[in-house]
């Protein structure tokens, strides 16, 4: 192969599938905050730990990664996995959301269904342009779940897996949305995380990066408080 010629590592694949995406909240200024290399080192030692709690889900997704970011496909062989497949996927955000709260790099992005075409190295579709359409919907270290991805659908799921956002939420475009969010499990530890960049920012700086964070803070607070019989998050916060 000539050098710098592409190649095509493998003819794409056409499925209907549930789209991840989502990226690392703050992650600019933590880039200036801490060096390029300080920072690749962790996000780096993140991605493995995901790559590997993903090895080993039901679901066995593609994982498609640049910088902080990352895609994951979840193809649905037919119209009556799909919601299977949902839910599988939904333990699997969790997880990973959680992993990178552990490694203080909170994840914020957006889910979406529909046709995409994929290979080894690339993914595109309509669906793959709306999940990182909705990732820049929210505030806050959260993932989106839109209702207009179920159709006529109703999730079959309890509040231990999705929280449904009764009456709607604001989004930064001005916006207005019916859907659900997608949090950590559990949400005890984004929550102590939070509490700690607004104290440390504030008295530290740079203070329009913990205006930032206590932006989010008050954002999730309002989703939370949707949550029907489950208050832990509000309660630590106040």
């Amino acid at each position: 192969m000539e050098s710098g010629e592409y190649r095509n590592d493998q003819e794409p694949t056409e499925a209907e599938a549930w789209i991840v995406y989502a990226d690392v909240f703050g992650f600019k200024q933590l880039v200036h905050a801490e060096g390029s290399q300080s920072t690749h080192v962790r996000l780096a030692d993140c991605q493995r730990k995901m790559a590997a709690a993903l090895e080993l889900s039901q679901g066995r997704p593609r994982i498609y990664t640049f910088s902080d970011s990352f895609f994951l496909l979840y193809p649905t062989p037919s119209q009556d996995d799909k919601n299977h497949i949902l839910r599988q996927c939904l333990d699997d955000v969790r997880s990973v959301m959680q992993i990178f709260v552990l490694c203080d790099l909170p994840l914020k992005g957006g889910m979406a269904y529909g046709h995409v075409s994929y290979n080894r190295s690339s993914l595109v579709g309509d669906a793959v342009a709306r999940a990182v359409e909705y990732e820049s919907l929210v505030p806050a270290p959260l993932m989106l779940l839109p209702a207009m991805e179920f159709a006529s659908e109703t999730p079959p799921f309890h509040f231990d897996v999705i929280t449904p956002l009764r009456g709607g939420i604001d989004l930064v475009n001005g916006g207005w949305m019916e859907g659900h969010v997608v949090l950590p499990s559990p949400v005890d530890d984004l929550a102590s995380m939070i509490a700690a960049k607004i104290l440390n920012h504030g008295v530290k700086g740079p203070f329009r990066v913990a205006k930032q964070w206590v932006t989010a803070h008050e954002y999730l607070r309002r989703v939370c408080s949707q949550e029907a019989g489950d208050n832990r998050w509000i309660k630590q916060r106040s």
